[in-house]
């Protein structure tokens, strides 16, 4: 089932067990769909979300939609329209900033970890998921981030940290609110994919210091790109 040509889970059918477990399962059935549909950039910053119309797609009550929402809200992802409703976050260039400075830190420290516990097994995998995201060359917006966003999921799960691991996947999740990607020419992309081959050759060196260092450049570049980005589209719309 879809909106506005996003696809959402079936409605849960009924289910034995309290009330309140099958609203639960259908709540978090909502905020995950909804949460896919951000990382795959569906929903672009300013865009209305309207709970009435969610409810009324998925064939469920309002209860489990205002739920989903309001996790979403809590997490900063959209926030109150005015006239009702909700509205993706738009965040501003200073927000940007403070967004790619964190997670310069944040790369940093995971592919520490990463250097110290990687195995043979878990180098091969970065080495396909990085071929996959040079194979993703060419292709829609969509699938050259998720391709991205593959490669450095897998270095969160490398470095077997729980908790660097879960706040990277939120900043990912804003990250990807701010729409498009800054892989925007094939010298980038090109250096990107240069950015990641050494560091999975820090990782595989248990080169900790390495692979720290080239992380936070690898960031520090895209945040340079997004940045510009962002002062081109304010040019083109003064």
């Amino acid at each position: 089932m879809s909106l506005g040509g996003v696809e959402f889970p079936e409605a849960p059918g009924k289910e034995a067990g309290p009330a309140a477990i099958q609203s639960g399962r259908r709540a978090t059935a909502v905020y995950e769909s909804l949460c896919e549909s951000f990382r795959q950039q569906h929903f672009r910053p300013g865009e209305r979300i309207v709970e009435d119309v969610i409810a009324e797609r998925l064939g469920v009550s309002r209860t489990p939609v205002r739920e989903a929402l309001n996790r979403l809200r809590a997490r900063g992802l959209i926030k109150p329209a005015e006239g009702g409703g909700f509205e993706v976050t738009r965040l501003t260039r200073q927000e940007v900033i403070e967004l790619y400075a964190f997670r310069e830190l944040l790369e940093g420290a995971v592919s520490r970890d990463a250097a110290a516990n990687a195995t043979e097994a878990d180098i091969e995998t970065l080495h396909a998921l990085n071929a996959r995201f040079r194979a993703a060359w060419g292709k829609d917006v969509t699938t050259l981030s998720q391709a991205n966003r593959r490669f450095h999921v897998a270095i969160y799960d490398v470095a077997r940290n729980r908790y660097l691991r879960a706040t990277l996947h939120d900043l990912l999740d804003h990250l990807a609110i701010l729409g498009g990607t800054t892989l925007v020419s094939a010298s980038r992309f090109e250096e990107a994919f240069a950015e990641h081959e050494a560091l999975i050759a820090a990782i595989a060196a248990h080169d900790a210091e390495a692979a720290e260092a080239v992380a936070r450049r690898h960031v520090s570049s895209a945040q340079k790109l997004r940045i510009a980005l962002i002062a081109r589209g304010e040019a083109e719309s003064a």
